[in-house]
């Protein structure tokens, strides 16, 4: 789950919420048509968290709900596990981009930028062990992905696993942008064109919109609604008291606005 404090008040976004809105984020990218398996990945790369907000926690640190940022590995690595393996059975080129999604998480994201929520000395061992078990999920993917195409030469080509790992990784960031109120500058390397890659910078205009340079989309704006529930900022009793109020909160589609930065600066708005 996703919890932002805001006006006095948690606003909570579920993480296939977000996951879906970075698939839109997906299939409005300038630079496309990205390939049906990328587009695939972003929108499920955090399925593994349905069961996990389903049943909501409350934090210790402020005893409202728990963010995502407080799930420890001994929890995530078991979910994401599961998520993956769904994502795989469906797709398994998806399935291979989102298992190095979930690897990156705990390893830097392999130097991509943007995004430094959880780093190596945060992990125990299950994390450890996770790192270990996707090593050996890719490796069956890959068989599967070249037993797909025989003969062809299809398979896992280095630059274009690599470019989509990173527009991935970019998608993720620019919903956690608006959905998190992420505090960022820019990320990158997001890769721009056929073998080229650059950097997008960020300037905050609120807490749901942000200018970006370059603007990766069609036009001046995109404009794209998420799915959030708000509860009153207090301190819950425990689990089972935060999941009444979450279940008779009514949720609503709160905008998040992506706009073209004015030259020379971020455009007002």
């Amino acid at each position: 789950m996703i919890v932002r404090e805001l006006d006095g008040q948690w606003v909570l976004i579920e993480q296939a919420e977000h996951a879906r809105q970075a698939g839109r984020l997906a299939e409005a990218w300038a630079a496309g048509p990205l390939s049906a398996s990328l587009v695939t990945a972003t929108r499920l790369h955090d399925i593994g968290w349905t069961t996990q907000d389903a049943t909501p926690r409350i934090s210790p640190m402020t005893g409202g709900p728990l963010n995502f940022t407080e799930v420890r590995d001994d929890r995530h690595a078991d979910f994401y596990a599961a998520g993956i393996s769904e994502v795989a059975e469906a797709d398994p080129y998806a399935g291979y981009l989102v298992s190095l999604h979930a690897t990156g998480i705990y390893a830097g994201r392999f130097g991509w930028n943007g995004l430094q929520l959880i780093a190596w000395d945060a992990l125990g061992p299950r994390g450890w062990r996770f790192l270990d078990e996707q090593e050996a999920v890719r490796r069956t993917l890959a068989e599967r992905i070249a037993a797909m195409a025989p003969g062809s030469g299809a398979g896992l080509e280095f630059e274009r696993v690599w470019r989509d790992y990173m527009l991935l990784q970019t998608f993720d960031y620019l919903s956690l942008l608006c959905c998190l109120g992420l505090a960022s500058a820019g990320c990158g390397p997001v890769p721009a064109a056929p073998h080229t890659w650059g950097r997008l910078h960020v300037t905050r205009l609120g807490p749901w919109a942000v200018a970006l340079d370059p603007f990766p989309f069609a036009g001046e704006r995109l404009e794209l609604p998420v799915t959030c529930r708000r509860l009153e900022a207090q301190r819950f009793r425990d689990d089972a008291d935060l999941g009444r109020a979450l279940a008779a909160a009514q949720p609503f589609a709160q905008p998040l606005a992506y706009v073209r930065a004015a030259s020379g600066g971020a455009a007002a708005g």
